[in-house]
């Protein structure tokens, strides 16, 4: 046992270093065209850094573990909103821009209902058991896109200007991407193959596994980048790679997977969604309501103490 958590917890390391790579190699090339903070962190630290979430997603579903697959997303999403988040505005309170709030945080909880209609075929359609099927995988392949589109439309209408001093070469900065996808690979194979060794051992479930341990661990690259964009003060990146990994897990990695490899859902994980569409929208209202696009202290403390009580509920009751 000794050994499956020594693997656990070196391809825990993996994945970081390689979410490092390929964010520091994916940022350097969009410095080089004076791209806005905050686009980087939705389009580009976002997404780079929810890549350990795709790896293990696929890796998954290969390995014949969709439950495992579909809890780590949703574990992963929960944990980015309600304790990333948190420990980000604690360090330092947010300031979010203006598209962040009247656009990209809605299109979240949107995003996240509809992964929640989709997974319920049988009980909002009645055409068949619970899963993820090519035609889902489509619709929410098609809402990805138009987040693509609006995402080029705000790159249009920033600044572009000379390469920045910071900018790796661009032949460093392919490196640096290339190495990172290797070591994100690597990182997934061990960490689902370790922390499948570990729940049985212990007698968890795939599904309080995926949200749990194996959520955190796939999400410490955007705990490591927001804390530090941060401490910074940096708002925008930190807002924006929560934002940009929750969108890429729910409109990319699973459909992506899901129109290779159709997934069978477990109904038991519609409690853990709801749970996410609630972390929004508390996120939604304190930006409105409590403050203006503004992420405090009290406030973050709230979403901390949030995903605190929900991961102390979810281990002494697994089942529900």
């Amino acid at each position: 046992m000794f050994l499956y958590l020594l693997l656990l917890f070196i391809g825990f390391l993996v994945l970081i270093a390689g979410a490092y790579f390929l964010v520091s190699g994916a940022t350097s090339l969009a410095r080089r065209y004076n791209i806005s903070t905050a686009l980087i962190g939705l389009a580009v630290v976002g997404f780079g850094t929810s890549t350990p979430e795709l790896v293990v997603t696929i890796y998954g579903t290969i390995q014949g573990r969709d439950e495992l697959a579909f809890a780590n997303i949703v574990g992963s999403n929960i944990f980015t909103v309600l304790f990333v988040l948190g420990v980000a505005g604690v360090v330092f309170p947010l300031i979010i821009q203006r598209n962040t709030v009247r656009f990209e945080i809605p299109l979240s909880l949107i995003a996240v209902t509809m992964l929640y209609i989709l997974v319920n075929d049988d009980v909002t359609t009645g055409l068949g058991p619970d899963s993820l099927g090519r035609v889902d995988a489509i619709l929410m392949l098609t809402v990805f896109v138009g987040l693509l589109i609006y995402m080029y439309r705000t790159l249009q209408s920033s600044s572009v200007g000379e390469p920045t001093d910071k900018a790796q070469s661009p032949q460093a900065a392919m490196a640096s991407t290339l190495l990172g996808m290797a070591l994100l690979t690597g990182g997934a194979i061990l960490v689902i193959d370790n922390g499948v060794a570990v729940a049985t051992h212990f007698g968890l479930g795939m599904r309080l596994a995926g949200i749990s341990f194996l959520a955190i661990g796939t999400s410490l690259p955007e705990l490591t980048t927001v804390v530090l964009a941060a401490r910074r003060k940096s708002t925008d990146l930190a807002i924006g790679n929560v934002i940009g990994s929750n969108l890429f897990n729910i409109l990319f990695a699973l459909p992506i997977t899901a129109l290779v490899h159709p997934m069978d859902y477990n109904p038991l994980l519609n409690g853990d969604i709801e749970v996410l569409g609630i972390a929004l929208i508390m996120l939604i209202t304190f930006m409105f309501t409590v403050s203006s696009r503004r992420l405090g202290r009290l406030e973050s403390a709230i979403l901390m103490a949030g995903y605190l009580g929900y991961l102390i509920y979810r281990i002494s009751a697994p089942t529900t």
